[in-house]
C-alpha cells in the first residue's frame, strides 16, 4: 500500500493536469481494493482448508486484476 500510494503521488505530481491524475489514480486504488476483496472472498470460500494460503494469493491477483481493470474501463475517460 506504501508503495502504491507513492507511485500514485509521484504520478500525479508530474502530471500536467493534476485534477485528471488524481480522479485517475483515485480510480486504479479503488478498483485495485475492490478486487482485493473479492478475491480474497471467493478464494477463501473455494479453497476450504488452503483458506490462509488461497486468500492471500486471491487478494493479490484479485487486487491487480481490478486495478488493471479500472484502469482499462475508465482510463479512456481520464
Amino acid at each position: 500500500m506504501v508503495v502504491t500510494i507513492g507511485v500514485a503521488v509521484y504520478n500525479i505530481a508530474l502530471a500536467e493536469e493534476k485534477a485528471k491524475a488524481t480522479a485517475r489514480e483515485g480510480v486504479i486504488i479503488g478498483g485495485g481494493l475492490a478486487g482485493g476483496a473479492a478475491g480474497g472472498a471467493v478464494a477463501g470460500l473455494v479453497c476450504g482448508p488452503g483458506a490462509p494460503v488461497c486468500v492471500t494469493v486471491g487478494v493479490f491477483v484479485g487486487g491487480a486484476l481490478g486495478a488493471l481493470g479500472a484502469d482499462f474501463m475508465f482510463g479512456w475517460i481520464f
